[in-house]
């Protein structure tokens, strides 16, 4: 591990190692930028935007961490960290008590979602199974956990009203007929497999987007909640070791939405994952297609916070020979990396969803 740490910090001087293309990007889109600004009528003006947070940014954040964050944050992404937290009886009662002290000291007018929601159904939001994966999340730290839970209803009443907000998961029955198709089209999807250390996989593809913006969020909380939540024994082995994203557009494909949408999408959804769905975010690894998804990336990247920042992982998308090696360093073999990104992992997306049709319906 010490030595991952010495080879992660310097930038390699090979022009085919994703490294040096974290170093060369901002000189490569300065030079994108200058040659696009005399066609700038024809062009959207987000091209010659320059980026505030650029690779180069990245990267003396990433040097700029204490020894014990940068320790934190390459643990997750080689996937060498173990669940240190021994859930035992003495634990698990003492964290519940604290939790609810905690919410106690929550001020009424900042939690009037979650105590709507636990007057309206006090049997499936005070359980402590419920509970369990909001500490979990949080490494048992009751406060933030208790913050989260009130934030998780906030964010629930936001994207699904308060009809459904208040009813426990999230089903297909909780979806629009304006949700239909970013729910088959599958933008995010759950891999069937966990990577070597366990961990959850998800791949987010922009590809397969659809463009209305708040249904991709419905449907992130959809797909999400289905890994934390759906199956006891997968839940419980998800809500402890956490979630590795996949994330990119090797295709080189158009955005699915207008830049400053994608700027606010993924603002959000990075919230939600920090501080109000019950989840581990462990990292993400981001495949760039070309100096447009660069100029696109530097965009967006100064919005989605330090946490998240500090725990991306970038390749170039025509570079499969070394992505994959580099991926089978972070504990993920060409058969755990999806087939849309050069790997060997199969989603079989439309019979997941289907299945899942199947249930809610019975169960409705």
């Amino acid at each position: 591990f010490t030595n991952k740490c010495h080879e992660y910090t310097p930038m390699s001087e090979d022009t085919n190692d994703c490294s040096s293309f974290r170093c060369s990007s901002l000189r490569d889109q300065e030079q994108a930028t200058s040659s696009l600004s005399a066609a700038s009528r024809w062009l959207p003006s987000w091209l010659n935007e320059r980026p505030t947070f650029t690779f180069d940014a990245w990267r003396a954040e990433l040097e700029s961490l204490s020894e014990e964050e940068r320790t934190q944050a390459l643990a997750g992404r080689y996937g060498i960290q173990n669940h240190s937290v021994v859930e035992t009886p003495e634990l698990l009662a003492e964290s519940f008590t604290q939790l609810e002290e905690a919410l106690d000291e929550i001020p009424e007018q900042q939690k009037e979602a979650y105590e709507t929601a636990v007057f309206v159904n006090p049997v499936d939001f005070t359980k402590n199974e419920f509970r369990l994966a909001f500490l979990r999340a949080d490494d048992f730290n009751a406060v933030a956990a208790a913050h989260r839970l009130v934030k998780y209803f906030d964010r629930k009443v936001a994207l699904f009203g308060v009809d459904d907000a208040f009813k426990p998961g999230i089903t297909i029955m909780n979806m629009k007929e304006e949700d239909y198709p970013a729910l088959i089209k599958g933008g995010l999807r759950l891999l069937p497999d966990y990577d070597l250390h366990g961990r959850a996989l998800v791949l987010n593809f922009y590809p397969y987007y659809d463009t209305n913006v708040k249904s991709m969020m419905k449907l992130f909380w959809f797909v999400m909640h289905d890994a934390i939540f759906h199956q006891d024994e997968d839940s419980n082995i998800v809500q402890k070791k956490g979630f590795v994203f996949f994330s990119g557009n090797v295709s080189g494909s158009p955005q699915p939405f207008h830049v400053k949408e994608m700027q606010h999408y993924m603002a959000v959804l990075c919230g939600d994952m920090t501080n109000a769905l019950p989840m581990k975010f462990v990292s993400c690894h981001a495949f760039l297609p070309n100096l447009f998804g660069v100029h696109c990336t530097q965009l967006t990247i100064a919005l989605l916070g330090s946490y998240i920042r500090t725990r991306l992982n970038f390749y170039t998308a025509q570079n499969r020979e070394h992505n994959l090696k580099e991926l089978y360093t972070c504990g993920l073999p060409p058969d755990k990396v999806p087939a849309e990104l050069g790997g060997e992992a199969e989603l079989y997306y439309q019979d997941w969803l289907k299945e899942r049709v199947e249930e809610d319906l019975f169960e409705a």
